[in-house]
């Protein structure tokens, strides 16, 4: 605020508006304020005081949030949706290349899915994707990207995590899974590609290797995790 006070009086304008902010009441209440100010000055043009106008757009803010975070959130779910997932690898992506910042993938499909929806029914098989969720989500770090790729396909975004680093989160994702018993269908497994950032790599060659990867896992009898990537020593 102080800077758009500034710019503004720089500028020589006799009226502006500031960006949206928040402001937290005594009561612990979060307010959105909108914030026009007008700047008087004399007949020589010198500075003699502002006049705010303040205006308080929680309802229609809060909305917007409401808004944003359901065009990136899968429904059943509830964790981050394939575009979701798509803009932060694109933002990852430029991460890497910019500033060297590791980045790896988990992809991650549940074994024998299909046959959950024909023995149960699809209602069923929803539980056990929202179950799937919730066990991924409270197995990663705080940093981590957990999305829906697609059907029972999961993907976690890694930031600052080497190859090495995420295949171990991977195998502890597979032992999480396999000890855990659904509330519907007892026990269920899942297999794994990986695959992590390496120069001249695109974003759809990082998740094709990924998808290789898992591939590997399924040929070689599921619930593994696989790579095609060359590990570091």
């Amino acid at each position: 605020m102080i800077q758009e006070v500034a710019k503004a009086i720089q500028d020589k304008l006799y009226f502006f508006k500031h960006k949206p902010y928040r402001v937290v009441t005594k009561d612990g209440d979060i307010k959105w304020i909108l914030d026009s100010t007008v700047i008087v000055r004399d007949e020589n043009h010198k500075i003699t005081n502002f006049v705010g106008y303040l205006t308080n757009i929680s309802a229609l803010k809060n909305s917007e949030l409401k808004l944003q975070k359901l065009s990136r959130t899968d429904q059943l779910t509830k964790v981050c949706n394939r575009m979701h997932i798509d803009d932060v690898l694109q933002n990852q992506y430029y991460r890497f290349y910019r500033a060297n910042e590791t980045t790896s993938i988990i992809l991650l499909d549940i074994d024998f899915f299909k046959n959950v929806n024909d023995d149960y029914g699809h209602l069923v098989g929803d539980s056990v994707l929202i179950e799937f969720a919730k066990i991924l989500l409270s197995s990663i770090r705080k940093g981590d990207v957990l999305g829906r790729w697609g059907g029972e396909e999961f993907l976690i975004i890694l930031p600052h995590t080497n190859l090495n680093q995420a295949i171990k989160l991977a195998k502890k994702l597979q032992k999480i899974i396999f000890e855990n018993n659904f509330s519907t269908i007892n026990h269920k497994t899942a297999s794994f590609g990986v695959s992590t950032f390496e120069r001249g790599m695109s974003v759809e060659t990082l998740i094709d290797s990924a998808d290789k990867a898992l591939y590997l896992s399924k040929e070689n009898g599921r619930n593994c995790v696989n790579t095609m990537q060359t590990l570091s020593k």
